[in-house]
């Protein structure tokens, strides 16, 4: 009787036992195309590319205006307190129309030296706000043609929150407006992007929930993610279950609202209601991790800073200064919410330019920022 026993429980253990291996064995094979262990990142870019000097503390999020004054944030620390170097959180404005170097002749008793001064980029004086930690930004011209920039902003304190601003371009600052806050307003877990689509109207994503731990929700494949709409007096959520959700961003005729999905390596295209409400009308598979979002206003086309090393991602963002991660820019080509066709526009295994997290198109030039580190222009023949 007692053998019985012991053989029923050891069947038990081992149907348990094998359950559990059968449950991982599945999760690895979920996650594996993710990892992109065995992808080779080989260089190649549109024409000649250089770092922007003075940028060494990230580019993570770039918009740009129809005249092609570009803004983007920097000194971005994500989750806040994470760095092990101090930062300090700044919105610089990069002018495509003056994007060269201009050469000044130093005589000197001995030779003749040619410094390079370059007026770009030019930092905002922040006006009504203490500190910021900037991460996804997205900007507004009113009817009055006022311009007015929205950023995501991760306090000290844990607050989540999108601040406004008014750009003053005559004195180059930002003064602050309004700000909506997680303390204020629920669902707002962790936020990464917006886009902006009235004068206090915006969307924006949920990359991670707060209730889970960051390596759980990333590796365990927790669909935790969201995507949020503050309708001008409160938040609601338009989109669940997303793993991942990063950038976003609007096609220029508003109908559509593009969301990458970075833990499944696809572009959610999502139906746009009248009452601000979202449904998905399709996805677009693009074969890796895409981080934020720009759209050329023009043609409708998509622009991505993608990471396709997850692995080497996940490294650099522990610890940037010392480990490197592959960058790539993809430009999707839409038409009326559907895809048309992708290139990868630009591509590098981290030795040039490392941790691409946004790319923007103004003609025939390309600015592409990282998360943590600096800041590339090239020309795009």
């Amino acid at each position: 009787m007692q053998r019985s026993l012991l053989f029923r429980m050891g069947i038990v253990v081992k149907s348990v036992l094998f359950g559990m291996f059968v449950i991982v064995a599945f999760r690895l094979w979920q996650i594996a195309p993710m990892l992109a262990i065995g992808r080779t990142v080989y260089h190649h870019s549109p024409g000649h590319c250089r770092l922007v000097e003075g940028i060494e503390n990230g580019a993570e999020d770039i918009a740009t205006l129809p005249n092609g004054l570009a803004f983007f944030s920097s000194g971005l620390d994500f989750p806040a307190g994470h760095l092990k170097y101090p930062v300090t959180g700044k919105i610089y404005t990069f002018d495509f129309n003056h994007p060269g170097s201009s050469f000044v002749i130093v005589y000197t008793n001995i030779a003749i030296i040619i410094k390079i001064l370059d007026e770009n980029p030019k930092e905002l004086t922040i006006e009504g706000l203490s500190s910021m930690n900037p991460h996804g930004l997205s900007l507004w011209q009113n009817d009055k043609g006022d311009t007015y920039l929205f950023v995501v902003n991760h306090p000290p304190n844990g607050e989540e929150c999108v601040d406004k601003f008014l750009f003053d371009a005559k004195t180059n600052s930002l003064v602050h407006k309004m700000r909506v806050s997680s303390t204020e307003h629920g669902f707002m877990e962790v936020v990464n992007d917006l886009v902006v689509v009235g004068d206090n109207q915006f969307y924006y994503t949920n990359f991670l929930h707060k209730q889970l731990p960051v390596a759980v929700q990333k590796f365990g494949m927790i669909a935790w993610g969201s995507v949020g709409y503050f309708d001008g007096q409160k938040t609601s959520l338009v989109q669940k279950g997303l793993l991942l959700p990063n950038g976003i961003n609007i096609s220029p005729d508003m109908k559509y609202v593009y969301v990458s999905h970075s833990g499944h390596a696809e572009i959610l295209v999502l139906n746009r209601l009248s009452d601000g409400s979202l449904s998905l009308k399709n996805s677009i598979q693009i074969g890796t991790r895409g981080d934020n979002l720009d759209v050329d206003p023009i043609t409708g086309s998509i622009w991505i800073g993608a990471h396709p090393k997850f692995m080497q991602i996940v490294r650099y963002a522990s610890d940037p200064n010392t480990y490197k991660s592959a960058s790539q820019v993809l430009r999707v080509n839409m038409k009326d919410g559907h895809f048309v066709n992708m290139t990868e526009v630009f591509a590098d295994d981290g030795s040039f330019i490392s941790g691409s997290s946004s790319a923007v198109y103004y003609k025939h030039a390309m600015l592409v920022g990282t998360v943590f580190t600096n800041l590339m222009y090239c020309e795009v023949k």
